[in-house]
């Protein structure tokens, strides 16, 4: 269940990288779940342009670090180029990481969240239908759709990135991939102008699917991990609120644990590597502009800066909207199991003594997501503490 802003910045994307091949699993509005694609012409396209990303850029990486650091070739990388050989290895290393580990579990994780998708549906149709249009769509209660007006913005920048990076990296020659071809025909008289054309075509073309397919990946996958936290806070606030009867409430709390239950794997998994790739990019890029504003260029330094920020504000929202989901998930069925404590008190039938028996048997939902990082809601502070700690430790060894 979404809302129509939300859908409108998913046709966005669709319409502004239409030349990339198509992820094989795809949110599909009209359904309001995940389908998966089983063309096979389609399935090679998209294999074609993750080995593009791998082997043309993260190699060209890869071959550039080494023979200009160990092997003294050519001229010595300066701190541009270093901080772009190391944010793009180690944005496709995450970005294929998190791609191995959705389709590695996608199949049990897919029937999990489109039975989260149908179940806050299900429940706000029959307890909020004043919040649901006739096509299953969410209509915010205060009429300000804030976080569908964040993903068209989101999308329509998302979008146009392929096409600017791409053309900033050809423009000003920083691309490893040039640096490669340089070395690969050294002599300047291969260099005429077919050969320029020849080479600017590969590293335009290699350039722009690995953006094109990057932000693809990254695009989609933070469109199912939105709607799938928006959907399961929906879910819970209702379990938590606008349930009177506890039969009822125990039919829906079963089927919610079930659901969350065939996803919580993925959830643990995806959460695992961001959090650990957001701490350690977070820690090296904020050292990068304490300590790096007079080694850098100006068009590095700027965008290093306003991505670090970007990074800090999106992992706020991710910590706000997971202590908001553990602290429901506790709350739910203890309040549930309190109130037929009380109706029990007051009448005590042999329905009420079976009830309470079932609520009190049942196994919270545990929503702590993750075995490696002990999420709480006091873990976020000490997050951030030992993120700034860290930060501290690279300036005193780097210094």
């Amino acid at each position: 269940m979404i809302t129509e802003l939300y859908k409108l910045s998913i046709r966005m994307a669709k319409v502004f990288i239409f030349y990339m091949p198509r992820l094989p699993v795809q949110w599909s509005p009209d359904y309001r779940q995940l389908t998966l694609e089983t063309s096979k012409c389609k399935f090679a396209l998209y294999i074609a342009t993750i080995f593009d990303m791998v082997f043309a850029i993260a190699g060209a990486n890869i071959y550039v670090f080494i023979t200009r650091t160990y092997f003294d070739m050519g001229t010595p990388l300066d701190a541009d180029q270093l901080l772009l050989i190391a944010f793009g290895t180690t944005s496709i290393i995450f970005v294929q990481g998190q791609v191995v580990i959705f389709y590695r579990r996608f199949r049990v994780a897919i029937v999990g969240i489109n039975s989260i998708f149908s179940l806050a549906e299900e429940m706000t149709r029959r307890y909020r239908p004043n919040e649901i249009d006739e096509n299953g769509l969410y209509i915010p209660a205060n009429g300000q759709d804030l976080i569908g007006m964040a993903a068209c913005v989101v999308s329509f920048f998302f979008s146009l990135n392929p096409l600017v990076l791409t053309i900033f990296f050809l423009w000003y020659n920083i691309d490893p991939l040039d640096i490669a071809l340089d070395d690969a025909l050294p002599d300047k008289k291969y260099w005429g102008w077919s050969t320029t054309l020849l080479a600017f075509s590969i590293r335009f073309i290699c350039c722009q699917i690995t953006m094109g397919q990057g932000t693809q990946i990254i695009y989609h996958l933070c469109v199912i991990a939105g709607a799938v936290v928006l959907n399961l806070i929906h879910c819970m606030q209702i379990l938590l609120n606008d349930i009177e009867s506890e039969e009822e409430f125990l039919d829906l709390y079963i089927r919610f644990g079930l659901a969350f239950k065939l996803m919580k794997h993925l959830l643990d998994d995806i959460l695992l590597t961001t959090l650990t790739t957001g701490y350690w990019g977070i820690a090296f890029a904020i050292w990068g502009c304490l300590t790096c504003y007079n080694k850098l260029s100006v068009m590095m330094y700027l965008p290093l800066v306003s991505g670090t920020g970007t990074s800090l504000v999106a992992l706020g929202f991710l910590f706000r909207k997971l202590k908001q989901a553990i602290e429901m998930g506790d709350e739910m069925l203890e309040n549930k199991r309190h109130q037929s404590r009380m109706k029990l008190a007051d009448v005590k039938t042999r329905v009420m003594q079976r009830i309470a028996k079932r609520l009190n048997a049942l196994t919270a939902v545990q929503l702590g997501f993750g075995s490696f990082y002990p999420l709480s809601t006091d873990y976020f502070m000490e997050f951030l503490n030992s993120l700034m700690a860290q930060v501290v430790d690279f300036i005193v060894m780097f210094k």
